[in-house]
């Protein structure tokens, strides 16, 4: 029996999909609705007939887990260092800025590690939507306002640094928006 997915539709909460019996031969079609829990029967049927597991709507993929598990573990990072410990960041990275600063910025990055994780533990998109778009729009905001300082101020090269950090998550963010959209 060779069995071809034809349309997968979301209907209210619900994945409509559309099972043919060698569609192009014949015209007997099958309805099959499916909650949008996954159907291991289903999957498996689909793998071993297809090669690959289909998209559900609205289901995140695993790349997409992994761009917010890595935004977390940075945001983590740098925030608790910058938070708890200012002189440090600003003796080691050369910015030159007060610890009140530094501590606004790293409790912001801890604000984001926090979102990030929530991300990273939601099973569909429109959990995280929002999510990345504020992630897009602040690092593409965050990278003009890095380019603009660095170019009409004297600071240090790890401008340039966190210039590209906010560049790599921008890209990151904008094809996750476009993968999962």
């Amino acid at each position: 029996m060779n069995v071809s997915v034809i349309l997968v539709a979301d209907y209210h909460n619900t994945i409509l999909i559309i099972f043919g019996l060698e569609p192009l031969r014949k015209l007997e079609m099958k309805f099959i609705i499916v909650s949008r829990k996954e159907d291991k029967e289903l999957r498996y049927l689909i793998e071993h007939h297809h090669g690959a597991w289909f998209k559900m709507s609205g289901e995140l993929p695993s790349f997409a887990k992994y761009i917010f598990l890595l935004g977390f573990l940075v945001s983590i990072i740098v925030g608790i260092w910058s938070f708890l410990s200012p002189d440090s960041w600003s003796s080691i990275t050369g910015w030159p800025l007060e610890n009140s600063s530094v501590r606004l910025v790293g409790s912001f990055l801890l604000m984001l590690a926090i979102a990030a994780i929530l991300a990273f533990r939601a099973k569909t998109w429109k959990e995280v939507e929002i999510y990345v778009l504020v992630i897009i729009i602040w690092t593409l905001i965050g990278a003009i306002g890095m380019v603009w300082s660095i170019l009409t101020e004297a600071l240090p090269i790890i401008g340039w640094y966190l210039t590209g950090l906010l560049v790599l998550f921008f890209v990151l963010y904008i094809y996750v928006y476009y993968k999962c959209k």
